[in-house]
């Protein structure tokens, strides 16, 4: 169900909220985006956190890549980019939730060294749609 959620989003939506995010822009909230050919197939975003948690800690709190552009390591890029910015940002541990059951971006998580904290939440407030998810988090202070 999750799953068919996540497949139903076009870029269109939530498009006012993620207009009035780019418009304050600075050291905790900043956003990347992959080009091909002069076209956006990918993007992440990466800010404070929208939680509680451990101060110098930071949130990859959105990381898209089109459909079509699957399976090319533009993921794994961007994750990469998203870790060493916020390294060089001084920040100390950076961390997101995932949805339950996207298997394919939690291996790609696993794979660029964050692990599961054991926290989950489940929420509709975002979407309309109630999400399970599971959070994950990395260390920033030494490269792994």
């Amino acid at each position: 169900m999750q799953c068919d959620f996540l497949n139903s989003l076009t870029p269109e939506n939530n498009l006012d909220e993620l207009r009035d995010r780019l418009s304050r822009l600075n050291s905790e909230l900043f956003v990347t985006v992959s080009e091909i050919s002069g076209s956006v197939v990918a993007f992440f975003i990466v800010e404070a956190p929208r939680y509680k948690t451990a101060d110098n800690t930071i949130e990859l709190c959105a990381l898209n890549v089109f459909p079509e552009y699957w399976r090319n390591g533009i993921g794994s890029r961007l994750i990469a980019q998203a870790i060493e910015d916020s390294h060089h940002l001084g920040f100390g541990r950076i961390e997101l939730w995932c949805t339950a059951g996207n298997v394919p971006a939690q291996s790609t998580y696993e794979k660029m060294g964050f692990t599961k904290t054991g926290n989950k939440r489940s929420s509709s407030d975002l979407t309309g749609h109630r999400l399970d998810e599971v959070q994950y988090a990395r260390s920033l202070d030494a490269k792994q």
